[in-house]
């Protein structure tokens, strides 16, 4: 029997529902890094972001943007840090496709 009208219509939200929890589901357990090491990454990103951004008020969707994203790809913040210290490594090219992206979604550049 197909489902017509409001029943179809709920059918799709209850849908989205279950979807937008387990990417949020998936994206949680991916992430391991603490509170503080989040807050400083976010912070320093929003001062840095700030100062160079004539959308200053947009660089905090934007650096939580990245955060979402490159804790989803480098759940140990500590490597991060060490490897992408290192400019011409993986790691730093795939920090900056992430950060490149953000901006992209955030300021359209």
């Amino acid at each position: 029997m197909p489902i017509v009208g409001y029943g179809r219509m709920a059918l799709v939200f209850l849908m989205l529902r279950v979807g937008i929890v387990l990417i949020c589901t998936a994206t949680l357990a991916h992430a391991q890094w603490s509170k503080e090491q989040l807050s400083v990454y976010t912070e320093d990103c929003v001062k840095s972001c700030s100062t160079r951004a004539k959308d200053g008020h947009k660089c905090p969707s934007a650096c939580a943007c990245v955060a979402r994203d490159l804790q989803a790809q480098f759940p140990d913040y500590v490597a991060l840090e060490r490897e992408h210290d290192k400019p011409d490594s993986a790691v730093a090219q795939r920090f900056n496709s992430v950060v490149l992206a953000c901006r992209r979604r955030i300021f359209g550049e």
